[in-house]
This record gives structure tokens, sequence and C-alpha cells, in this order.
């Protein structure tokens, strides 16, 4: 399971940005398990998402969550 940066889990103070990040790690999972990516580093984010280290096979790609 991916771990959420604390300094983007700061900015997320509404309710619905709370339940939205709650989500964060079982989505990221669902969608893995979906297109068959492998976890290949740390969680990264922009303002507004994460971006997910992945692999596909042999190839570098990532997977951004917003």
């Amino acid at each position: 399971m991916i771990a959420v940066p604390a300094d983007f889990a700061a900015r997320l103070r509404n309710p619905e940005q709370r339940r939205w990040l709650d989500s964060l790690p079982e989505l990221v999972e669902r969608y893995m398990r979906r297109w068959g990516l492998r976890l290949d580093g740390d969680t990264m984010h922009g303002y507004s998402g994460l971006v997910v280290p992945v692999r596909v096979g042999d190839r570098a790609a990532v997977l951004k969550v917003s």
C-alpha cells in the first residue's frame, strides 16, 4: 500500500478533501491491480494530486491520481 506524503495530507483540510485523502491508498491499489502496475519508488505529489512511480512490465511509468 502507498504512503501519502504528510505535507500533501496537511493541505487537505475540509471534510470532502479528507474523505478523498482517506480513500487514496485503496484507490491507487485498485488502479494498480486493474492495469498490472507494480510500485517502483516513493509516492510524490504535486499541488492537487499524487504521483506514484510504477513499472509496467520492464518499463518505468507513473500513475497520477488527482
